[in-house]
């Protein structure tokens, strides 16, 4: 039974000695909700996320985090409401910093998509408290107990609304407003 047991410990012994070590993959992820609760330059704005939230009762507050790997499809949208303008943005990361780049403006000339603008304007200023994100406390944030949730997410802010409405397109539960909302960024994006 000795000799048996001395074995086992020669083999485990030698495994763990002349074993490699594995290295693991390491990946970055940057926060975002510092871009998330800045104001908007324009009357909408309108992100695409890539990430992972921190979930709080089955709800995203904005603690997105990014992924390094898709920090480049990360997309932002401005819509100027006094000409009926769209600026599509693409971002990169440098020196963890995010910046936006190729800002391309068009005016809107399409009279569907000026309808589904003011459509979804009409809804934010009538039904946006229905909609309302509260903010977390940052200080707080370390006592409560989060689910992480990697997903696509779409980020709404307005200049009438002093918050944002976010929605994790890969779980969505398609209210009304959020078909609009994805109805409308898809025409925006495919808007010559």
């Amino acid at each position: 039974m000795k000799a048996i047991k001395i074995v086992l410990y020669f083999l485990l012994l030698s495994t763990i000695v002349f074993s490699k070590s594995q290295k693991l993959i390491e990946k970055n992820f940057y926060e975002y909700y510092k871009v998330i609760d800045e104001k908007p330059k324009y009357d909408i704005e309108i992100l695409k996320i890539t990430g992972y939230c921190e979930y709080l009762n089955g709800k995203c507050f904005g603690l997105i985090y990014v992924d390094e790997d898709f920090a480049t499809t990360l997309t932002k949208i401005d819509i100027n409401l006094s000409n009926f303008s769209i600026i599509n943005y693409e971002a990169y990361f440098a020196n963890n910093r995010r910046y936006f780049m190729n800002g391309k403006e068009k005016i809107v000339k399409n009279i569907k998509l000026k309808g589904k603008i003011k459509e979804l304007v009409r809804i934010i200023k009538s039904d946006g408290k229905n909609y309302k994100i509260n903010k977390i406390d940052k200080i707080n944030k370390k006592n409560l107990n989060y689910e992480k949730v990697y997903s696509n997410f779409i980020v709404l802010k307005t200049k009438d609304l002093s918050f944002f409405y976010i929605m994790d397109v890969s779980n969505l539960k398609f209210e009304n407003f959020d078909k609009k909302i994805i109805e409308l960024i898809k025409a925006l994006e495919t808007e010559n």
